[in-house]
């Protein structure tokens, strides 16, 4: 059975069950009002909508009373209905607040009016339909949240087929995109690639692809359009480190826990009983490729990366707390499988012990993705980071929370050594060129970021003189720079400390292999 069905049985049932309020969110008004449709005809009752616009009309679209415009005088239609009948009510929503207090109230006399109401052929019901999620206070405990699931498999199949019955079956274009769509992998890929939009989306974008690629229905303008829509909700689309896992210098612990869970998606280890894998913590220094190891697993697992946007979902938060959170979940959840990265969690999450100064928004949140990562069942993995382990509630750190917890150090000399010749190949230098063990050598407690910056340095005091970087040159810069673990020592100490206690495993393995100097140059033994 699919969501939809759930969602029409869900809804019939509590009509059924006599709940007069009923707020649902959806941004697919037209597929909604379908399935309302069908649910009030399973209960028994007989659908009316109602906008500002408009007024009252029927299931079909026809007018009852295009007059009926007024949101207050509607109350008091509703009120004297003698008929059985579901009221959904179109942006509703714009008309309760503290600027419409008499629609406020209204809205909630009616509600208790209509359940006071014995004779079973005048049964009424309301349904708000709106975009937000957020139900106002005065609505708490009144109006029942009921959120209309995005489409899946089935629904964008059927979307599909009907976008096919606007082309004409004459044209050559036409007849190789039908005959393409008789293989069964070139249809999962476009049905793929629009995984995670609204229906309407899915539509416009296939219709882009026709106008523009002659007729044809392309994955990668669909992919595209994709990253454009999906913006939004507090969701960015990140695109992935192309070189993958091997683009991580050090980090081996880390890398071997994630090629091993990449297994666990497959069929085969759902036949096998293993569970999907939830999530993954990445605790350390700033600036030490905790983020950057989230893009490179996205590559390795080929999955999207959709980053968790904190100042966007934060602000929206404000009077509307877990809601909108629930609302990015569920676009994350119809994509499928992909990567879903909260970065710098501890942001998010400030205030979720302790005493709140944000009335009670980050215990929401943190409620909120507690029960979810213990509850969900979508291929949906979740890589958290954070900087400050002090800013992180206890109960957001326990076993089990996530499948497991990585402290991410300084990078030793080995590392070091891999970062500073990955950086020169980024910029289209030879390492050769240049000694990267020497600058390992004189870069120890550098984090990773900082001794990339060196090389763009480098190279500025290079093109000034008319000439090509030199180990000299990156060894000025690095005497120039003042690293963070200098001016936060006593915190990475207790980071160190934490993850030692047995609170996380360490990302990369201890450097076994011993080195001696050779004039200048460094090497391993």
């Amino acid at each position: 059975m699919t969501k939809t069905e759930l969602f029409r049985e869900e809804l019939s049932a509590l009509l059924r069950a006599r709940n007069t309020l009923l707020w649902i969110t959806t941004k697919e008004e037209q597929r909604a009002e379908a399935v309302i449709t069908d649910a009030a005809g399973d209960a028994g009752y007989e659908p009316v909508f109602w906008d500002v616009a408009t007024g009252l009309s029927d299931m079909l679209g026809k007018p009852i009373d295009p007059t009926a415009k007024d949101p207050n005088a509607l109350i008091g239609r509703i009120r004297q209905n003698a008929k059985r009948q579901v009221w959904v009510l179109r942006d509703y929503h714009r008309w309760i607040s503290d600027a419409f207090p008499a629609s406020t109230r209204g809205l909630k006399s009616l509600a208790r009016a209509l359940e006071e109401q014995e004779d079973p052929t005048r049964l009424n019901s309301v349904i708000i339909l709106s975009t937000s999620s957020a139900i106002p206070p005065d609505l708490d405990g009144v109006a029942i949240p009921v959120t209309f699931p995005m489409p899946e498999r089935a629904d964008m199949l059927e979307a599909l087929y009907e976008t096919l019955e606007g082309l004409s079956p004459n044209k050559p274009s036409t007849r190789k995109l039908m005959e393409k769509l008789k293989n069964e992998a070139e249809l999962d890929k476009i049905l793929d690639a629009v995984m995670g939009l609204t229906v309407k989306e899915a539509s416009n974008c296939w219709a882009k692809s026709i106008a523009t690629k002659n007729g044809d229905i392309d994955p990668a303008v669909l992919i595209a359009e994709k990253k454009r829509l999906v913006q939004g909700l507090g969701i960015t689309w990140v695109d992935p480190n192309p070189r993958g896992l091997d683009a991580v210098g050090g980090m081996e612990e880390t890398k071997e826990w994630a090629i091993t869970r990449k297994l666990a998606f497959t069929k085969e280890a759902r036949e096998f009983g293993l569970p999907l894998p939830k999530g993954l913590l990445l605790v350390g220094v700033p600036g030490c490729g905790k983020t950057m190891f989230a893009k490179c697993l996205a590559t390795a697992w080929g999955v999207p990366l959709l980053l968790v946007d904190l100042g966007e979902v934060k602000s929206k938060w404000v009077g509307e707390s877990e809601a909108n959170l629930r609302t990015l979940i569920a676009r994350a959840e119809a994509i499928g499988s992909c990567i879903l990265l909260f970065d710098e969690i501890e942001k998010m999450l400030a205030g979720a012990s302790g005493e709140s100064t944000d009335g009670g928004v980050a215990q929401d949140a943190l409620g909120f993705i507690l029960r979810w990562m213990n509850d969900k069942t979508s291929p949906v993995f979740v890589v958290a980071t954070a900087n400050d382990i002090s800013k992180l509630p206890p109960e957001f750190l326990r076993k089990g929370r996530f499948d497991e917890l990585f402290f991410v150090d300084l990078p030793n000399l080995q590392e070091r050594v891999a970062i500073v010749s990955a950086t020169l190949e980024q910029y289209g230098r030879d390492p050769s060129m240049v000694d990267p063990m020497v600058i390992a050598m004189a870069t120890e407690d550098f984090s990773g970021a900082e001794i990339a910056a060196l090389v763009p340095d480098a190279m500025f005091a290079a093109f000034k003189e008319g000439r090509d970087i030199t180990t000299e040159d990156l060894l000025n810069s690095a005497r120039a720079t003042v690293p963070l673990s200098k001016t936060s020592k006593e915190r990475i100490q207790k980071l160190r400390e934490w993850a030692d206690s047995g609170a996380a495993r360490r990302a990369s393995r201890k450097q076994t292999a011993s080195y001696k100097k050779k004039g200048r140059a460094i090497e391993f033994g």
